[in-house]
């Protein structure tokens, strides 16, 4: 437990977050000032984004449009523009703070019928922003590095043309998903470079002037022919293995998104796609991992995912941690039908905020005491639900803490349950277990998709080890 003066300090520090959270709501919010300070945020600058976000989401779109617009023109750093190209979603949900406020929103047993008519409200036109967005669409340099965005999509990799023309479907599109989010139920079902290259297409069509009903057609289920769902069907349902796959690569993108509209509510096409849809078909390591860790992931191309791969991975993630690397280990389906991809790579100093901030908290109650300690975090989530699990990893000793490294121990600190964090971990860990034997053991489960995770945190302030580290492309580089 902290001493009266530990206690006092960070009593001190929570009261003056709380003065500075409240003055902020009170002072009069200038728009200019509040977009300014987001564009020139450091990474780690959290009040920025909320001063940003809580500023946009009061004002209309022709207002805060051509602002962030002009201001990500101006720049000649890809860093500003990819965080500029990034917030403008919020833009579209205008006015969603007074509707909660006012019960508008969270009083409806349908929310999601609401925030359609709020996104709907909000739609607006390019008007005078065409030569703004004409810039950016022919910016062609990659927003992020897979190091710098470790937790997103890096197969395509994302350009700043890429966000520019997602930022215009999420402006201008007539088309909102089931959840209320800013893409068509299409784009966000298909494979990613399918639904880049139609976002792509239909943004140029919109800088020709051309109307929401001329532009490039959003695919659709419906457009499949009742013969060709049922030949498509029975096709699948005959196919081996690695047939399905070739199958599902030969399909256009409406008769993919029938195939999805199917799965759920035909088992025996499920089955069928069970063991393509748990395969793993790509790995992608980075260069800097060392050749035995990375052995172990190659190896398991080609291999369903099974409580042993889970395994390897949970092994690399942890030895690479105690090596003084923080890792990403991750295994995600390619698409809602596709096989599964397996990538590896540090997480870098841009990516903290990604991480778990229990984990932060964790780590600075781990390192209190003696030694040094770092916290594995795992993630299983499929059809039989949601597991998170965490590991306490020792690290290397520092010049600092040399003379202590043989005393090392983890403290048996609480967490807000009263339990140590070591029983809490272990509680984890039991559960993480359990439900991967149910994932992978339970017959009733081998159809459904499977997303792991497994990434390594640092003190903070420390940042991950890597040789090839300068050879990056910097996520602040100036455009030539």
């Amino acid at each position: 437990m902290a001493n009266n003066t530990e206690f006092v300090k960070m009593a001190e520090k929570s009261a003056e977050s709380k003065i500075k959270a409240l003055r902020a709501l009170v002072k009069k919010q200038d728009t200019s000032e509040a977009i300014t300070a987001w564009a020139n945020a450091t990474d780690d600058d959290g009040e920025a984004a909320r001063l940003a976000y809580r500023t946009l989401k009061r004002l209309p779109a022709e207002k805060s449009v051509p602002m962030l617009l002009a201001k990500a023109v101006e720049t000649t750093n890809v860093a500003v523009r990819t965080r500029i190209l990034r917030i403008l979603p919020v833009v579209r949900y205008t006015g969603f703070d007074e509707s909660a406020e006012a019960g508008e929103l969270l009083s409806s047993e349908n929310v999601a019928e609401n925030l359609r008519k709020l996104a709907e409200k909000n739609r607006s036109n390019i008007g005078t922003n065409a030569a703004a967005w004409k810039t950016l669409l022919a910016d062609e340099h990659v927003s992020l590095t897979p190091r710098q965005n470790p937790f997103g999509d890096d197969d395509p990799t994302m350009t700043i043309a890429d966000l520019a023309a997602t930022a215009m479907e999420t402006l201008y599109g007539s088309e909102l998903n089931e959840c209320g989010m800013h893409l068509g139920y299409a784009l966000e079902q298909l494979r990613p470079e399918a639904a880049m290259k139609l976002i792509r297409s239909r943004a140029a069509a919109r800088l020709e002037g051309k109307a929401e009903d001329q532009l490039p057609k959003m695919p659709s289920a419906d457009d499949v022919a009742d013969d060709r769902r049922k030949a498509i069907e029975q096709s699948l349902l005959k196919a081996s293995p690695d047939e399905v796959e070739k199958q599902l690569k030969q399909l256009t993108d409406s008769e993919m998104l029938c195939v999805v509209e199917t799965l759920e509510q035909n088992e025996a096409l499920k089955n069928a796609l069970a063991t393509s849809r748990r395969r793993i078909a790509s790995i992608k390591v980075d260069l800097a991992l060392p050749t035995a860790d990375a052995a172990k992931l190659k190896q398991l191309e080609g291999k369903s995912v099974s409580s042993d791969v889970v395994t390897q991975m949970m092994s690399v993630c942890k030895s690479q941690l105690a090596s003084g690397t923080a890792y990403l280990v991750r295994l995600s389906p390619s698409g809602p039908i596709g096989s599964l991809s397996l990538r590896a790579s540090p997480v870098e100093a841009e990516a903290r905020r990604s991480l778990s901030r229990d984990s932060q908290s964790y780590l600075r109650k781990l390192n209190k005491g003696k030694g040094r300690f770092g916290v594995m975090s795992g993630i299983l989530a499929s059809g039989q639900g949601y597991h998170q699990a965490n590991w306490t990893v020792e690290l290397p000793p520092t010049p600092a803490n040399d003379n202590k490294a043989t005393e090392a121990k983890a403290e048996a600190t609480e967490d807000e349950n009263g339990k140590s964090l070591n029983e809490s971990f272990e509680e984890t860990q039991k559960e993480f277990a359990e439900a991967m034997q149910a994932v992978f053991s339970d017959p009733d489960a081998s159809n459904e998709q499977v997303n792991v995770m497994f990434f390594g945190s640092l003190p903070s302030g420390e940042t991950s080890k890597s040789k090839d580290d300068d050879d990056d492309l910097p996520v602040d580089m100036e455009i030539e």
